[in-house]
């Protein structure tokens, strides 16, 4: 009978052992005799009654402590999922944190490469010579602009005079002479406007 409640009590709570201590306490009292039509509660001695006591009391006492037990289960599992909200969101903040970080990095290392160069540009100027500008000219424009093709032009009084064509050819399309009355040489010459 023991196995019974207790099992009863675990398994389903308070209510359940209790009934389950009820049915076993009838049973036990047929099976001993002591229920007739006429009950004689004088012929009822403490030791016949004393294990369904025991019975109710550790419905109650069993049940209470699994109920209290089931309340901390669920207020842990309630913990534990929060805490597993708050180590996701972090995750998060801390991926986006350190894509930010690389993009930082890597624009940083780009503008100290850009500030490397010029400077190695601005050095090279004092070298140049009449043959060697032209290299200078096509590698700077190169690095910092990377044109698929570009041609440069010198300014004097006449017009505009093609010196140098890179990635085309040197009648591709653009003329090699601009006359000072054209637009583009009051543009440029005549205003200083950059096109």
């Amino acid at each position: 009978m023991w196995v019974l409640v207790l099992m009863m009590v675990w398994r389903h709570g308070t209510g359940y052992g209790m009934m389950a201590a009820g049915l076993c306490t009838v049973y036990f009292l047929y099976a001993r005799g002591m229920v007739t039509e006429e009950l004689n509660w004088l012929l009822v001695t403490p030791n016949h009654v004393l294990e369904p006591i025991l019975w109710f009391v550790a419905a109650v006492v069993v049940g209470e402590l699994r109920r209290r037990d089931h309340q901390q289960i669920i207020a842990l599992e309630e913990r534990l999922s929060e805490q597993q909200r708050i180590q996701e969101a972090s995750a998060t903040q801390l991926d986006s944190l350190n894509k930010k970080c690389d993009a930082l990095q890597a624009q940083l290392q780009a503008q100290i490469d850009v500030d490397q160069y010029a400077l190695g540009v601005i050095r090279q100027l004092d070298k140049l010579t009449p043959e060697t500008i032209t290299d200078w000219i096509v590698d700077v424009v190169v690095n910092v602009l990377n044109p698929g093709k570009f041609s440069v032009y010198l300014a004097n009084p006449e017009g505009l005079h093609r010196q140098l064509v890179w990635g085309g050819e040197q009648d591709e399309a653009l003329p090699a002479f601009y006359g000072n009355d054209t637009a583009l040489y009051q543009k440029v010459v005549k205003e200083g406007r950059v096109l």
